[in-house]
């Protein structure tokens, strides 16, 4: 059964809603938030321990399975984003555990480009302040991520790339390397939205090869590239 439903990038989120398609026990890189307003939904640990909740949280690296034909919303978090504190200050961050709604900057029940912007405008807030220097060149590195090196985006504005990744440290929040990552997965996902082939789209998001780009896809959503076109371009 494939994973049916749309997915929708933040800065660094992304959110897929729809209904859960085949997939095996597994871990991810992202904190993961499983969540349907309407209805309770079901989770599988490792020691096959259910939860069933309306939202769930789901640490990373924590093995785990979503059984297939569940419909609802998976809200994807680098773990090094600045989301983390807000999300899951009253949480245990090492377990799966229904999630406290009231730690949620977000209503359940919001669009899920209204859960991003939300998201987004919490990345902001704890980013205030930020350095026109830093402004410029992440901008560089959002047109072409994956192509334009940070070595390469920090000369543009007269610092060097260790400068660069320190200014992004202490004003993003999380590495730079970090964000150029979520870019370039959401540059590739946007080449499948657009019917790319999967080596194609690899290369849109400056990934070195299909390998690359499925091995990172994997590893921050525990799904396949090729499991997830199928959302994209639906």
């Amino acid at each position: 059964m494939d994973w049916l439903g749309d997915v929708c990038f933040g800065s660094t989120s992304a959110i897929y809603t729809g209904r859960s398609g085949q997939n095996d026990l597994h871990a991810h890189a992202a904190i993961q938030i499983i969540f349907n307003p309407s209805q309770r939904i079901e989770l599988i640990d490792a020691n096959a321990r259910r939860y069933i909740a309306h939202a769930l949280y789901v640490p990373p690296m924590v093995r785990h399975l979503v059984p297939p034909d569940i419909l609802g919303s998976i809200l994807y978090i680098d773990a090094k984003s600045p989301l983390l504190s807000e999300l899951v200050v009253r949480q245990d961050r090492l377990a799966i555990q229904e999630l406290n709604l009231e730690t949620l900057p977000f209503e359940l029940e919001d669009a899920d480009r209204i859960i991003i912007t939300k998201l987004d405008a919490v990345v902001r807030r704890e980013s205030s302040g930020r350095d026109i220097r830093l402004t410029t060149a992440l901008e560089t590195l959002a047109e072409n991520p994956g192509k334009v090196s940070i070595e390469e985006a920090a000369a543009t504005v007269e610092l060097s790339a260790s400068r660069l990744r320190a200014l992004a440290q202490k004003q993003l929040g999380f590495p730079l390397s970090t964000w150029v990552l979520w870019r370039k997965l959401e540059r590739a996902a946007q080449g499948l939205a657009s019917g790319m082939s999967l080596a194609d789209a690899a290369i849109a998001g400056g990934f070195s090869d299909q390998a690359h780009f499925t091995r990172t896809m994997r590893r921050m959503f525990g799904i396949s590239p090729m499991s997830a076109r199928h959302s994209l371009v639906s």
